[in-house]
């Protein structure tokens, strides 16, 4: 589709390329470029669906990070903390914490949330999970992704309702972190202020963070067992 422009005496046709970001994660790649209609300026515009591309190129600039940190013998939250940063970079709009399941396996301890409140993190901090409808025990308990699209509406949320509306969160997304034997370390969950529900690209997004963490997890473990050995 062309559209007339003013016209711009002397000056050549345009082109410029422009990275769309889309709510729902997708990443779209504007090329805009100038032409003559005849003699009148005019500029014509093409898309491109770039989200699996710039997704797959985060994602390895995540994990190659990750990987420096656990090679140099980085502490575990700060390994677990630019895991959430690196998922927050490429997503203004999410906010994304790390529970960790203690040995016991019976509570829940924050491992990484440095965009949450800090009144909100100590609140969750050490909750158990058997007994509890909470959303992020639910993820764990029952080893499956939990999706809320409301927290004001949602029962999972009834013991934290007022803590998250304190916090100004609306949505809740979490999916379980497996180690290497399917056994569950944690929870990686984004938090958005308004509510919502997940598109394909956010699921495909939260998979790979939770895949990721999770090698962290069990390498930074391993590494500090050998140290204290």
């Amino acid at each position: 589709q062309a559209t007339p422009l003013a016209p711009a005496a002397g000056a050549p046709p345009a082109s410029q390329l422009e990275l769309l970001r889309l709510k729902d994660g997708r990443v779209i790649e504007q090329h805009t470029r100038g032409l003559l209609l005849g003699s009148e300026p005019a500029r014509l515009w093409s898309f491109r669906d770039i989200t699996e591309r710039t997704q797959g190129e985060q994602r390895e600039h995540n994990r190659r990070h990750v990987l420096e940190l656990l090679a140099t013998g980085a502490p575990l939250p700060a390994i677990l903390e630019s895991v959430v940063l690196g998922v927050e970079a490429g997503n203004e709009e999410m906010l994304c914490s790390i529970l960790l399941l203690d040995e016991a396996g019976e509570r829940l301890l924050v491992g990484a949330a440095p965009s949450l409140p800090a009144f909100f993190n100590a609140a969750v901090h050490g909750r158990p999970i058997h007994g509890s409808q909470g959303a992020c025990a639910q993820a764990v308990l029952t080893r499956s992704r939990v999706i809320v699209e409301d927290i004001r509406r949602a029962s999972a949320w009834t013991e934290y309702r007022d803590l998250a509306l304190r916090a100004r969160l609306g949505s809740y997304w979490s999916d379980p972190i497996y180690g290497a034997g399917g056994n569950v370390l944690g929870t990686f969950a984004i938090y958005h202020r308004e509510p919502c529900l997940p598109s394909a690209a956010h699921i495909a997004l939260i998979e790979q963070a939770a895949r990721l963490a999770g090698i962290a997890i069990e390498q930074a473990q391993a590494a500090a067992a050998l140290r204290a050995g």
